[in-house]
């Protein structure tokens, strides 16, 4: 695997932190072709109440203006960091590329076009110091491809355990928080939904999940064809459960089945 890092990854620690903190947190982002979005996602992070952050972008080999965009971020503030892949390797690759390097104690998730709320950190570490959790996640809203706010809302559950993950997956990838020292391995498997895939790999060692209930960032969405893209997310699950998690046929039937019913569920209270 290769890389070229274009910025030094020194962890800086922040002479006036609002929140004072030795816990670093280190901020996963891909990127490919994310030259509309990328600046909205890192004001996002620099604009956090918590600043005890590394800020880990992979390019992907981008053809737009995104690394141009990056480095001049990261000129400003040491805190951003830039890895450039030499060829194209997909999200998953690209995110375990960052999961390597990362310093933090703290993983979390940000994907190139998401934004999060000023106080995400912040509430979510507040969140898992009082709770002990080793994975968090947050409620998160929705906003289309110019960025205006959408009335939709998904809320998140209070305890997610490996045996309801298997139903469908309620975890907010852009909202996740990991304690890194709870866990024997982090990383993303090469595969569709390698997000979910990670979940569960991560709740099967016996944690559980826990949610917190208040909306923490911002998921953007784009106009595409709805029929099509939930049959090749089936197939994708189905892939999961069949050669990830090595199900046998019949219980990945009733896996699909079960997994249908909860995602039409949640369809459903999107607009509730």
């Amino acid at each position: 695997m290769s890389i070229i890092c274009l910025s030094k990854p020194d962890n800086v620690k922040p002479d006036n932190a609002v929140v004072k903190s030795t816990e670093l947190v280190s901020v996963i982002t891909p990127m490919y072709n994310a030259e509309l979005y990328i600046s909205d996602t890192i004001k996002s992070v620099l604009s956090q109440s918590y600043e005890n952050w590394e800020m880990i972008i992979v390019d992907d080999c981008s053809t737009d203006n995104s690394l141009r965009i990056v480095l001049d971020f990261a000129d400003k503030d040491d805190r951003i960091h830039i890895v450039r892949k030499r060829k194209r390797a997909g999200v998953a690759e690209t995110r375990n590329t960052a999961l390597d390097i990362a310093k933090g104690r703290y993983i979390a998730l940000l994907d190139a076009d998401d934004c999060w709320l000023p106080n995400k950190l912040e509430r979510q570490l507040e969140f898992m110091s009082g709770t002990g959790c080793a994975l968090s996640f947050s409620s998160f809203g929705y906003i289309d491809k110019n960025g205006n706010k959408l009335n939709r809302l998904s809320k998140a559950e209070k305890h997610v355990t490996y045996a309801r993950l298997l139903n469908s997956n309620p975890i907010g990838c852009l909202t996740v928080i990991v304690d890194k020292r709870r866990f024997k391995n982090i990383h993303m498997p090469e595969i569709p939904h390698e997000d979910y895939a990670c979940w569960l790999e991560l709740l099967k060692q016996g944690h559980t999940a826990l949610g917190l209930d208040e909306t923490l960032a911002l998921h953007r969405i784009y106009p595409t064809s709805v029929s099509s893209s939930k049959i090749k997310s089936l197939s994708w699950v189905w892939n999961i459960y069949r050669r990830h998690l090595n199900f046998s046929y019949i219980r990945c039937l009733v896996r699909i089945v079960v997994y249908c019913f909860f995602n039409i569920y949640k369809y459903i209270s999107l607009y509730i």
